[in-house]
């Protein structure tokens, strides 16, 4: 599994680092994040399912 940091997962879904910080801290028990320390990691493949199934932010 892919775990990457928010500020790489910004770049690659195209989502602004504002709103993807947001979404974490409003959803801190999604199966999608990974917090290590103050770290924030995303895991990849989860979150894409999640955007698919969202269809927005």
């Amino acid at each position: 599994m892919n775990f990457w940091y928010i500020e790489s997962e910004v770049q690659y879904f195209n989502i602004g680092e504002k709103n993807l910080r947001k979404l974490v801290a409003n959803n801190p028990t999604e199966d999608y994040i990974l917090m290590l320390g103050n770290k924030i990691f995303i895991k990849c493949k989860i979150f894409e399912q999640f955007i698919d199934v969202t269809g927005s932010i």
